[in-house]
């Protein structure tokens, strides 16, 4: 709100992510979710909260109800153990484990280089799925590294045909040409440009 006011003061109204978070979960929770992540655009801090802090999903993570949270803005990897940003030393956060305050979390840098996963550990009973923390794990895994692992087993599984050239290749021409007819429809002429894989901060 506050880098926008001049427009949205008086239109848009926002509440803080506890008072949100703690009208909302219960809810939820009645209406018979039994399972919630939480989604939030701000990091990690621990001064006194205030419902308009700009980084205030330590004090999320705090709200009962919640089993998983992805967070955000201030574009860095959460879990990394061997991270030196202040956010992510602060009591109750677990940048090993990947959990803040017990509840599994991950942050994903920015511009999609990373991927957040956060894998629960589900128990069911008597009708009832519940979050075993002690077995779930996070990890924000770097996309190019993945990238470059896709790549090289590709190398190492080439057809015969792929190994003296993609010209040659059936399936490289047909990939060829279904680019050159997709970016004809596009009303794109000359060499593609270059890839920027786009993100959520």
């Amino acid at each position: 709100m506050a880098w926008d006011k001049r427009w949205l003061d008086g239109n848009v109204y926002t509440q803080g992510l506890v008072e949100s978070a703690s009208k909302y979960v219960p809810e939820m929770k009645a209406k018979g979710a039994q399972i919630i992540v939480a989604m939030s655009h701000g990091g990690l801090d621990n001064s006194t909260y205030s419902p308009s802090m700009e980084n205030g999903s330590y004090y999320l993570s705090k709200v009962a109800g919640i089993d998983a949270m992805l967070i955000g803005h201030s574009h860095q990897v959460f879990p990394d153990k061997n991270s030196t940003v202040t956010q992510f030393n602060l009591p109750g956060v677990d940048k090993v484990k990947g959990t803040v305050n017990g509840v599994p979390t991950v942050m994903a840098n920015f511009w999609g280089k990373h991927l957040g996963v956060i894998k629960l550990a589900l128990n069911y009973n008597n009708g009832t799925w519940t979050v075993d923390r002690t077995s779930s794990t996070a990890e924000a895994s770097s996309i190019q590294n993945a990238a470059d692992r896709r790549a090289t087993r590709r190398r190492r599984t080439l057809s015969p045909a792929c190994a003296r050239g993609r010209a040659a290749c059936a399936c490289h021409a047909r990939a060829s040409v279904v680019a050159r007819v997709a970016r004809r429809r596009a009303g794109l002429r000359g060499k593609p440009p270059l890839a920027d894989a786009g993100g959520v901060a």
